[in-house]
Order: structure tokens, then sequence, then C-alpha cells
């Protein structure tokens, strides 16, 4: 059979199998080329131009900036693929051997050497970081590096500046003390490790395994943590030797036992709660399909789903557009993953890879795409086949989407999503001569893909985001108003809409008050993970104020204390009136008259809306003497009863006198405003029980009066 033969029967058998997935989305072949080992157009430096296109690409290093641009390390230079424009641009060229220049001093004229299957991570400030890989002399590295996109410069941070000197070149691990940050440690050389792309915790990224010699014949499964702030690595889990088989324990259990085998070429995500995922990969010789779980928070390891130890096969597939959250995906290798849909919670593409022996990469390369979520544990195949002799593909028109669009079965494919929430890949390895099982899978591509999902396919999967909260405050006085923030990605309707704005570019609704009502506020998903959500805002007037105080006692003697005790309801501020004049403004009232006869005082109570009501009441004073002595009080400085004095009015003070139960004099004085402190010489005196001794006249009189009885003295 010829080759244009074999590529009819191929297409034939894609679109035979076509309605399984035709209403999943579709797949359109953008830039690039169908043919194998093609060197792109590169055009002139720094210049945007739609011929451009960038070389073949497997395996080496790529990020997405923050605007969603794409960027990758592909041959001999730096690209980069704005999503928008459909076009690439030749940033700068590097060589094979790279720049490192001086350690932790960027320079325009550093790169990193031409490097396979490196760990690449992004920033939250939008540098791109690059570690291992490697060189074109096949030598694993441990040098690590930073890319300022702002400025164009490269950073070599850490590392070996290329080989070292020895049997296999390659720089060895420095564990270091288990958790504890040295600058003396180091991953040592790594390459094949796989897409840890997304286990980026704040300053830290995190990797695992990979090989650490040339061929991938030393195999590791050590979990590394990189502290960008302190520019140091640390050893977080797994073994210091190589080739270990790990432990699998309990599915679904816990412990520190737990230990994925060693491996290259997996793939990684976190759920955004300080856990890490680690999916599938490779021994020398066989794929797994074993999903674990690594809790940053109790350093602990869980084996989740798949099998258990490497072998091809493993996994049913499943089946297109329904959610499952038992793991149906065959064992594989290299499987490219990147972030889920726009505004969805921790959702993942998955695309690929290669489910037969990892050296050899044998074919079958799958194309399928699957959806997967952290926080469900569930999985969606898409689009595309893991099985079949061979696994069809079919190119299409450039440019122009169809349902009968897939892409070539690929391992070490770059796979990333743009802001509108499609899929892109391209480039990764296939066979040299499809559809031949037996050719090792050694040619890159360079052809670039898009995909656009239905979302009726993979709602089903998705964690809605979604969710409506009601305003912190609705009771709103006229004039007020309340914001109720609008989920990322969202559009919502408001009924009825008078009263309310919807600000989408700020993302708020703006509700106003005024009036009481209550309004209907639906979610209107512009992508598949915002989901359906109603509430009803219902707004308030604050209730009107109503004054109410009482006074105690009610009927007294001049210059003694009187309580005034607010029990008004409804209402944020107070004043207090004697005919017309202001007293205060304080919730409660303590006053002394200096006058007998009728007083009457008015309580005005006013709440949130400026809403006012008043109560007056009235109390009679007389002249006549009246002495007031407390039976205990605390001296313990928390403002309360902390003195003990007489109180009273129209008397004069002759004597007052304190005595212990030793009847040694403690305290004396002569005039009421004087009290005692609970101290003696200047030192607080025991808890017990004391005794007073008072002498006084009344007012304008010379009649002598004594008061003599015990108080109590408490802490």
């Amino acid at each position: 059979m010829n080759i244009n033969i074999r590529l009819k029967v191929l297409v034939l058998l894609c679109l035979l199998r076509l309605p399984l997935w035709a209403q999943s989305g579709q797949w359109v072949w953008l830039k690039g080329d169908s043919t194998l080992y093609n060197y792109g157009n590169y055009g002139a430096i720094g210049v945007p131009d739609p011929a451009n296109n960038a070389p073949y690409f497997s395996g080496y290093g790529h990020w997405t900036d923050l605007q969603g641009n794409f960027w990758c390390m592909a041959y001999n230079g730096l690209w980069r693929y704005d999503p928008v424009a459909n076009v690439w641009t030749y940033v700068h060229a590097s060589g094979s051997n790279g720049v490192y220049g001086i350690q932790g001093l960027p320079s325009p004229l550093n790169y990193p050497p031409a490097l396979h299957t490196p760990i690449c991570w992004t920033d939250a400030d939008g540098d791109f970081w690059l570690f291992g890989g490697t060189n074109s002399s096949g030598f694993s590295l441990d040098a690590l590096w930073r890319y300022q996109v702002a400025t164009d410069e490269w950073t070599w941070m850490k590392g070996y500046p290329g080989v070292t000197p020895g049997i296999t070149g390659e720089p060895p691990a420095v564990y270091g003390t288990l958790h504890v940050a040295n600058a003396a440690n180091t991953p040592g050389s790594k390459a094949g490790t796989g897409d840890y792309s997304d286990w980026v915790m704040g300053n830290d990224f995190w990797l695992f395994g990979g090989g650490a010699s040339v061929g991938y014949l030393s195999l590791k499964n050590d979990l590394w943590r990189y502290n960008k702030a302190s520019n140091n690595w640390i050893w977080e889990a797994g073994e210091q030797g190589l080739n270990g088989t790990g432990n699998y324990g309990v599915k679904g259990v816990a412990s520190a036992a737990n230990m994925p085998p060693t491996r290259v070429a997996a793939a990684g995500w976190s759920d955004g709660q300080q856990r890490l995922f680690l999916f599938s990969g490779s021994t020398y010789n066989a794929p797994f399909n074993d999903l674990w779980q690594y809790d940053i928070a109790t350093r602990l390891w869980t084996w989740l789903d798949g099998n258990a130890g490497p072998g091809i096969g493993g996994g049913t597939d499943g089946t297109y557009c329904t959610a499952d959250t038992v793991l149906r995906m065959r064992a594989r290798n290299w499987f490219s993953v990147t972030k889920g849909p726009t505004g969805c919670a921790r959702t993942y593409w998955g695309f690929g890879g290669g489910i037969g022996s990892q050296v050899p990469l044998q074919n079958n390369l799958c194309n399928d795409l699957w959806l997967i979520n952290a926080d469900k544990q569930s999985w969606i195949k898409v689009k595309g086949f893991s099985t079949g002799t061979p696994i069809p593909y079919h190119y299409g028109i450039k440019g122009v989407p169809a349902p009968g669009n897939l892409p070539r079965g690929r391992s070490r494919a770059a796979l990333w999503t743009d802001k509108a929430g499609n899929v892109y890949l391209f480039g990764g390895l296939v066979p040299d001569a499809l559809p031949n099982p037996n050719v090792p899978a050694s040619t890159p591509l360079n052809d670039l893909w898009k995909f656009t999902p239905d979302s009726a396919c993979i709602r089903s999967g998705l964690t809605s985001v979604g969710r409506l909260e009601p305003p912190a405050v609705t009771e709103l006085c006229a004039g007020d108003s309340a914001l109720m923030a609008i989920p990322a990605g969202a559009q919502v309707r408001v009924s009825p809409a008078a009263g309310s704005r919807i600000d989408n570019a700020a993302g708020y609704i703006v509700f106003y008050g005024g009036i009481a009502r209550s309004h209907a506020v639906v979610t209107l998903p512009d992508n598949p993970c915002m989901g359906y959500d109603s509430i009803t805002v219902t707004l308030t007037l604050p209730p009107p104020p109503r004054a109410a105080f009482a006074i105690n006692p009610l009927k007294t003697y001049l210059n003694t204390p009187v309580n005034f005790i607010n029990q008004s309801a409804h209402a944020v501020s107070y004043k207090w009136y004697e005919a017309g004049r202001l007293l205060a403004t304080s919730e409660d009232l303590v006053h002394r008259f200096a006058t007998a006869g009728k007083h009457c005082l008015t309580l005005v109570a006013t709440n949130k809306c400026g809403d006012q009501d008043s109560v007056s009441h009235c109390l009679e004073l007389t002249g006549d003497p009246v002495v007031f002595v407390p039976n205990a009080f605390s001296p313990n400085g928390d403002g309360l009863n902390d003195v003990f004095r007489i109180e009273g009015g129209n008397f004069k003070l002759i004597a007052f006198d304190i005595y212990n139960r030793y009847g040694q004099r403690i305290f004396n004085a002569s005039h009421a405003s004087k009290g005692w402190d609970g101290t003696f010489n200047g030192k607080p005196c025991d808890v017990g029980t004391y005794f007073y001794y008072i002498r006084y006249v009344e007012q304008d009189r010379s009649d002598e009066h004594v008061l003599k009885g015990d108080l109590a003295l408490l802490p």
C-alpha cells in the first residue's frame, strides 16, 4: 500500500469514528507544517509577521506569559506566539552551548544552552524559570535560569554552568537536610522529568523525579522545592538513590511510608489548596497510569487512583463527554498538561503522550484530549484516540475549524490555553514514518493547533465558580448604596432593574437605598465554568428610632449623683438636654444637680439615617442633707469602684477615718472629695474587712452626726 492510499484510509477511519465526539468541540490547524522536521520561517528578529513560523519543537522550554502569549525555546532561538493576532515573533537567537555570564546578574547577552525536556515555571511577576534539561551532547544539567520578559534578559541563578568533570559529566545532587534550605543544595542533573509548570505556590516552585543520567537509565523519585525569595533548593521527600520502586500503600490513604516509584515524563497539576498531583510517566520500558497527591501541609503522599506500578495498558478510556471519578486513562508518558477553561476552578486540559515504552518511544502515540478536575477528581475524555493502528488524524484545511480535524498523536508537545478558554497545541515528537508501529518516535513537528471546546461536552466535569453572594449590608438609608460582587467571567441580570446598576468593568452590582424592595439576581454564564446561580437581594430601611430612658433615683438630694439609663432602640447617637441646654452626647448619663426643685431632662435619639425621636422625664431634688457610704470597693484599677468615698449633699465633713482590724488608723480626711484608694503608706492593703468612722454637720447647722460601720476591700 503506497503512502497516498494510507493517508486516505487514515482520513476515512477518522471520519468513521467522528460521531463519537463530533459535538465536543473543534480543532483547527493554524500554522506550521503537516510535514516532519520543518525548520520554519524566522523573519526579522523582534518583528511579528504572519509569514513567520517557529521551527520544529519537541520538549524544549516553554511558558505562557501574563498576557496569554506563548513563548518557547525552539531549535536555536526564543519565540513568542500571539494567539489574538495569530502571529509568531522570533525574539532572539541563541546558541547550543549558551552564555552563562555572572551568576545572579541579568544581562541581555546571557542565554541558556539548547536544552531538551527542562522544567519550566512562570512566577506571579510574569518571569520565566527554566531548570535542568539535556544539552546538545546528551548530558543532563542542573542549572537554574530566570528570564525577565520586561527587560528581555536571562539570569543564571544557580547550578553548575554546563557539565562537570567526570565519567558522565553530569552534576550530582546535594540533598542536605530534609525540609531545610541550604545554598549548597541542588537536585543535581535532571532531564525528562515531565510537565510541572503548574507546581507553583507563591514563591515556591516544585518538581519530582526525572532522569539523572544519559538515556534515562538512572531515574529518581525525589521531590524538590525551590524558594524564589531565598534562591535556595529544599529537598522535601523521596529517595536519594536511583531507580527506587517506591511504596503505594493503601489506595486513598495518606502515609509517611508512601512514595511514588521513580519515573520520567510525568505530568503534574495542583488544586490551589496546597496539594500537588502527579500523574503517569514512565520507567525505561513501561508507562504508568497512577495518580498521586502530595499534601504540602502534612508532607504526605497518597496514591489516589490507577494501577500500582508500570505496565502498558491500564484504563478503559472512558466515554466521550462524560465525567467519571474513576481514572479511565491508559498508562502513558509525556502527557501534556495545561490550565483549564478561563475562570474554571482547578481544572486542567491534558493531551496525548505515548502508551508504549519510554525508550524507544513506540507507536501508539495518542491524540486524545482530556479535561481533568482536581477539585472533583473527575476525568472527561473530550476528543481523540489512544487506541488504533494507526491512530487517526486529519489536518483539514489550514485556518478552517471542522469537527473532523484532529492532530497527529504525539509526545513532548506544548499545550496551553488563551484567555478566551481555547486550547493550543504546538509541536511534539512522532514516529519517522506513520503508521509503522515499530519505528521509534524521533521526528519533531512544528504544527500549531487550536481547540475550541463545546461547553455542553465538558460542563459536567467543571466546578462552578459563579456563586452569587449577597451584599454585606442590605439595610440602606436614602442616599446609601451597597455593592455586590459579580463572579469573574460571569454576566448577571437584576430584576427589577430600577434601583440598581450593573458595573461589569468594576465587577459589581450597585444597589441604591431609600426604598424597601427585593431584587432577583441570576448569572448568565459566558463560559462553561460559571454555572447557573440565583439569589434574592432584599433591601430594607432602618427602623425609626425610639427614645426612652429611666431615672434612678427619681427623688434625691442636691449634689448627689443621678443615673439616667438609656433604653432607646434603633438609634446610633444621643443628646441629653435640660431646659434646652445640651448636657452630654453619651449613651447614658450621670449628673449632679446644684439646685433644689423639679428638673426635667430630654433625650434625643437618632438612627443611622438621621431620623430622630425624643422623650422627656422629670425628677425632684430637695435640700435636705444626705450621706451615702458604700459597703465595699475594689481598688484593682479597672475604673469601677476603685476609691472608697462619701457621697451626698448639704453636709460638711468633719472627719473621715479608716481603721484596720488591729485598730490602726490607716486613712483620714476632712473633705468629702477625698477618698481612700486602698493603700497605706503607699502600699496596697490586704483584701478583707476594714472599719470607717465619719463625723459631719448639716449645712448651715451645728448639729454633729456620727456614722460608723465596716466595709469590704475586694480584689
